[in-house]
Protein backbone atom coordinates (compact mmCIF):
# COMPACT_ATOMS: atom_id res chain seq x y z
CA UNK A 1 0.00 0.00 0.00
CA UNK A 2 1.14 3.60 -0.32
CA UNK A 3 1.30 3.82 3.47
CA UNK A 4 3.52 0.76 3.72
CA UNK A 5 5.83 2.05 1.01
CA UNK A 6 6.14 5.43 2.73
CA UNK A 7 6.85 3.71 6.06
CA UNK A 8 9.53 1.56 4.42
CA UNK A 9 11.19 4.62 2.87
CA UNK A 10 11.00 6.37 6.23
CA UNK A 11 12.74 3.40 7.87
CA UNK A 12 15.49 3.51 5.23
CA UNK A 13 15.99 7.25 5.71
CA UNK A 14 16.24 6.79 9.48
CA UNK A 15 18.78 4.00 9.03
CA UNK A 16 20.88 6.14 6.68
CA UNK A 17 20.69 9.03 9.15
CA UNK A 18 21.80 6.75 11.99
CA UNK A 19 24.73 5.28 10.05
CA UNK A 20 25.77 8.50 8.37
CA UNK A 21 24.45 11.56 10.25
CA UNK A 22 26.19 14.03 7.92
CA UNK A 23 24.71 12.59 4.74
CA UNK A 24 22.12 14.53 2.82
CA UNK A 25 19.47 12.30 1.25
CA UNK A 26 18.00 12.92 -2.17
CA UNK A 27 14.60 11.26 -2.31
CA UNK A 28 12.91 11.03 -5.68
CA UNK A 29 9.17 10.72 -6.10
CA UNK A 30 8.05 7.61 -7.94
CA UNK A 31 7.94 8.16 -11.68
CA UNK A 32 4.53 7.82 -13.33
CA UNK A 33 3.52 4.46 -14.79
CA UNK A 34 0.78 3.51 -17.16
CA UNK A 35 0.27 5.04 -20.58
CA UNK A 36 -2.91 6.99 -19.75
CA UNK A 37 -3.94 9.16 -16.78
CA UNK A 38 -6.60 6.67 -15.63
CA UNK A 39 -4.24 3.68 -15.58
CA UNK A 40 -4.63 1.58 -12.43
CA UNK A 41 -0.98 2.23 -11.48
CA UNK A 42 -1.35 6.00 -11.34
CA UNK A 43 -3.43 6.37 -8.16
CA UNK A 44 -1.24 4.32 -5.79
CA UNK A 45 1.83 6.15 -7.10
CA UNK A 46 0.10 9.51 -6.61
CA UNK A 47 -0.89 8.57 -3.06
CA UNK A 48 2.62 7.35 -2.22
CA UNK A 49 4.23 10.49 -3.66
CA UNK A 50 1.78 12.64 -1.69
CA UNK A 51 2.72 10.88 1.56
CA UNK A 52 6.43 11.26 0.80
CA UNK A 53 5.99 14.94 -0.04
CA UNK A 54 4.16 15.52 3.24
CA UNK A 55 6.97 13.85 5.19
CA UNK A 56 10.02 15.14 3.38
CA UNK A 57 9.34 18.41 1.54
CA UNK A 58 10.44 20.48 4.54
CA UNK A 59 12.98 18.02 5.99
CA UNK A 60 16.32 19.81 6.40
CA UNK A 61 18.41 16.71 5.69
CA UNK A 62 16.38 15.48 2.70
CA UNK A 63 15.90 16.93 -0.76
CA UNK A 64 12.59 15.63 -2.08
CA UNK A 65 12.29 15.85 -5.88
CA UNK A 66 9.18 15.11 -7.88
CA UNK A 67 9.87 15.36 -11.60
CA UNK A 68 7.12 12.99 -12.71
CA UNK A 69 5.15 15.65 -14.57
CA UNK A 70 8.11 16.17 -16.89
CA UNK A 71 7.48 12.67 -18.27
CA UNK A 72 3.84 13.44 -19.06
CA UNK A 73 2.17 15.10 -22.03
CA UNK A 74 -0.33 17.93 -21.36
CA UNK A 75 -3.18 15.38 -21.45
CA UNK A 76 -1.46 13.35 -18.70
CA UNK A 77 -0.35 10.49 -20.92
CA UNK A 78 3.14 9.10 -20.52
CA UNK A 79 5.52 10.38 -23.20
CA UNK A 80 6.78 7.18 -24.82
CA UNK A 81 9.92 8.89 -26.14
CA UNK A 82 10.92 9.52 -22.51
CA UNK A 83 9.81 6.13 -21.10
CA UNK A 84 9.64 3.72 -24.04
CA UNK A 85 8.79 0.63 -21.96
CA UNK A 86 6.50 2.56 -19.60
CA UNK A 87 8.87 2.12 -16.67
CA UNK A 88 12.47 3.03 -17.50
CA UNK A 89 13.60 6.38 -18.88
CA UNK A 90 15.18 6.66 -22.32
CA UNK A 91 18.40 8.62 -22.77
CA UNK A 92 16.25 11.76 -23.08
CA UNK A 93 14.41 10.79 -19.88
CA UNK A 94 17.68 10.28 -18.03
CA UNK A 95 18.78 13.71 -19.23
CA UNK A 96 15.67 15.24 -17.62
CA UNK A 97 16.47 13.33 -14.44
CA UNK A 98 20.13 14.42 -14.43
CA UNK A 99 19.21 18.06 -15.03
CA UNK A 100 16.76 17.96 -12.11
CA UNK A 101 19.50 16.62 -9.83
CA UNK A 102 21.91 19.31 -11.00
CA UNK A 103 19.26 22.01 -10.44
CA UNK A 104 18.77 20.62 -6.94
CA UNK A 105 22.44 21.31 -6.25
CA UNK A 106 23.98 17.91 -6.84
CA UNK A 107 27.13 17.76 -8.88
CA UNK A 108 28.96 14.76 -10.34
Amino acid sequence: TPEEIAEGIDALCKEIRQRSPQSHIVLMAIFPRGAKPGDYLREPIRQTDQLLAQRYSAAPTVTYLDIGKQFLAPDGSLISALMPDGTHPSDAGYEIWANALIQAGLRP
